[in-house]
């Protein structure tokens, strides 16, 4: 560039070699330099504060109380919609973290995730003993008819007569626990009673139980579907239950939710539930406890829970710490109460996807979102959209 020449910075500090750059504009090599950016902000190296020919900025290229209330428009925006199932406002080009506060992660899209480098986690284990318990209490309910028993007392029905003989569950030797592996689907339903279908969501799992496999389960099988409602091939499986091919049926999760086949609510054979294996008070305030972690961690470059080992992070490609923002507040703090008051409409949302989040996980969250914005960021993303460098090989692999 030449002692004519002036460098103009507003991405990155590290961008540029401040080693270099400060003898260059004191020896006269250089012309001149405007610096929004530093290496290591707020410290500015102090031969740049004497020098005329360098005017210095405090990072304030987006640094106005309209622009910064767009962006956090833009990021409330993207999480309101996502809770919604909508597309988002924009590409995940600001989005720095995707938590969701489930388990599967069949709504995100993954591919783009890692083309992104974008983080993402969910929230493993801690519904695992709920879910479970759900699955055990459909077994009982479908082979004992336990519904119909309790119609059958609250109808008056009982002074009728006694009710029908159920089915007995096959406990099998308790003491031999070395269950044997099956190598397909089919095969495992020709040799159980009770099917439960628990599996991820994925290309290869979609309509897993199909025709085929409800045959092989046979008119004294039992398939329970605590997973996704695409696991299982809706119409074959209510033409199976109505035909007394299938003996009967355990759902908690269906193809439309919650909209469901009308054959379904007639039959004494099935017993349904609204998509609640992790709705208990417990197990969702463990499930928010663990987001709102995550994301606290995440702010404090500190690692997330459960370790990477555990699952939690799915893909990783940080884009950059707020510990580098540190000391510098953005003017999005002075809009901090109205921007609280605005999430609560997120919480509002993720109420009606899911009535059973508890008010204290409400309170974390904004709680949350106001420590956020005080370093200039709105939950989970990034305002300013800009990725340092991450070793992304070595993120995928994890």
């Amino acid at each position: 560039m030449g002692p004519k020449g002036v460098l103009i910075n507003i991405g990155r500090g590290p961008h540029v070699d401040e080693h270099e750059l400060v003898p260059a504009l004191v020896e006269g090599r250089l012309g001149g330099a405007g610096l929004d950016v530093f290496e290591n902000e707020p410290e500015v190296p102090e031969e740049l504060v004497g020098l005329e020919n360098v005017v210095l900025t405090p990072h304030v290229g987006s640094g106005k109380v309209e622009t910064r209330t767009a962006m956090a428009d833009l990021v409330l925006g993207n999480l309101e919609a996502h809770f919604l199932s909508k597309p988002l406002l924009t590409e995940t080009s600001y989005v720095l973290l995707w938590h969701t506060l489930y388990v599967g992660l069949d709504k995100i899209d993954l591919p783009k995730c890692i083309e992104k480098g974008i983080i993402v986690t969910n929230t493993p284990d801690v519904l695992t003993d709920e879910v479970a318990d759900l699955a055990i209490g459909l077994i009982l309910a479908v082979l004992r008819r336990l519904c119909d028993c309790d119609r059958h007392v609250k109808s008056g029905k009982w002074k009728e007569g006694d009710y029908q003989l159920t089915t007995k569950l096959l406990h099998g030797n308790e003491e031999n626990l070395n269950y044997k592996y099956y190598p397909s689907v089919v095969e495992l339903a020709s040799n159980c009673q009770i099917l439960v279908v628990a599996c991820s969501l994925t290309e290869e799992t979609r309509h897993i139980i199909n025709c085929e496999v409800i045959d092989a389960l046979g008119p004294k099988g039992v398939l329970v579907n605590i997973g996704r409602g695409t696991h299982a091939d809706e119409r074959e499986l209510v033409s199976a239950l109505v035909e007394g091919r299938l003996g009967g049926a355990g759902i908690d999760v269906f193809e439309h939710k919650p909209e469901v086949p009308e054959e379904f609510l007639c039959l004494e054979s099935v017993v349904l539930a609204p998509h609640v294996g992790s709705g208990t008070m417990e197990t969702r305030k463990s499930m928010g406890d663990l987001v709102l972690g995550n994301l606290e961690a995440h702010f404090l470059n500190k690692p997330l829970h459960p370790s990477q080992a555990g699952s939690s992070v799915i893909i990783s490609g940080s884009v950059g710490s707020p510990d580098k923002r540190k000391g510098r507040k953005s003017s999005v703090s002075k809009k901090r109460h109205n921007m609280i008051l605005r999430s609560s409409r997120v919480c509002d949302k993720m109420k009606q996807c899911n009535p059973e989040l508890i008010n204290n996980v409400e309170r974390n969250l904004k709680d949350e979102i106001a420590k956020v914005l005080e370093k200039g960021m709105a939950l989970g993303c990034n305002f300013y959209g800009k990725k340092k460098g991450v070793d992304r090989d070595y993120c995928k692999k994890r």
